[in-house]
């Protein structure tokens, strides 16, 4: 950790690992692109160190590098669920409330599952552990992790959970598919829903 800081060594090899596995990102030269517009971003907050948790997506800059190599469809995934003005991940944010405090802490889950979701290798998602290492700040409980994750399992409609990991990827989840189903029965009615199943 000594030799890596500001950045937690754990996030080294996220970038190097897997994002370096992509033909276009340039191992080495990649990473310091990255790492430079990480610290040019954070240089005026109030950080113990840098984590995959702190690459704010709303940057122009970072998120334009980070869908350079994995496809600006993407950018759905990331207003829907992260960025976007009724994203989800921001209401859930709003909600974490321990004794009359408000917690920072699902947008930084989010951005940490959302970069660790990506390699040429097939090696994708962040475990719990790897969420907390990432987005768990000093001053933040513990227990604020369960229920986010469980808020997100809920709420999102990108994330997925495969062999113990949390990975967004662009395919919706049964969340989503649920939404468009009440939005669909909404705005035809259930009478004319009966209708054009029976037509069917």
């Amino acid at each position: 950790f000594e030799a890596t800081y500001p950045f937690l060594p754990e996030m080294l090899d996220t970038l190097a690992q897997r994002w370096g596995s992509f033909a276009g990102f340039q191992g080495i030269r990649g990473m310091l692109r990255l790492l430079m517009l990480l610290l040019d971003a954070c240089k005026d907050l109030a950080l113990p160190y840098l984590t995959l948790a702190d690459f704010n997506l709303s940057n122009h800059d970072i998120r334009r590098e980070l869908l350079r190599h994995v496809g600006g469809t993407f950018d759905e995934v990331i207003l829907s669920d992260l960025m976007g003005e009724n994203a989800t991940v921001r209401a859930v944010e709003q909600s974490l409330e321990y004794d009359g405090m408000l917690f920072p802490f699902a947008m930084r889950a989010a951005t940490t599952i959302f970069l660790s979701s990506f390699s040429e290798s097939g090696q994708n998602g962040a475990s719990f552990a790897e969420i907390k290492r990432h987005a768990l700040l000093p001053d933040q409980p513990a227990r604020i992790i369960g229920e986010v994750m469980r808020s997100f399992q809920e709420r999102l409609n990108f994330l997925h959970a495969q062999q113990n990991k949390y990975l967004f990827l662009r395919q919706p989840n049964l969340n989503y598919l649920l939404m468009m189903s009440t939005e669909h029965i909404q705005e035809y009615g259930v009478d004319e829903l009966e209708q054009e199943l029976l037509r069917k």
